[in-house]
């Protein structure tokens, strides 16, 4: 989670934004989806090839969120951990940080 960057963050509040005013309902057609095109920004590095589904499930596998549903049709929730991180983003971005420069404090 520490080499998490700009696009790992932004979808992270994208699906907690959609958890809290769309149970949990994302619009796919908002992901990000060709990671040759478009690589994942992570802090120090590119990981090529990587898309915002990968962040989700490298969300997911931090334990932040639980991903349900398939298809054309996913929903979300976060878990406590994921709620906890979320306040902490929210802040961070509500003083004028960046999400590419967010580190959760956990």
């Amino acid at each position: 989670m520490k080499q998490f960057g700009k696009d790992h963050w932004s979808t992270f509040a994208y699906i907690e934004n959609c958890v809290v005013d769309k149970d949990g309902r994302i619009e796919p057609s908002r992901m990000r989806t060709d990671g040759k095109k478009y690589p994942t920004r992570l802090k120090n590095e590119i990981a090529k090839d990587h898309n915002d589904w990968d962040c989700v499930n490298d969300l997911e596998s931090q334990g932040l969120l639980l991903w349900q549903g398939t298809g054309t049709n996913p929903t979300f929730k976060l878990t406590e951990k994921g709620w906890v991180v979320a306040g902490q983003l929210r802040k961070w971005k509500s003083e004028g940080g960046t999400f590419a420069d967010f580190t959760p404090r956990i």
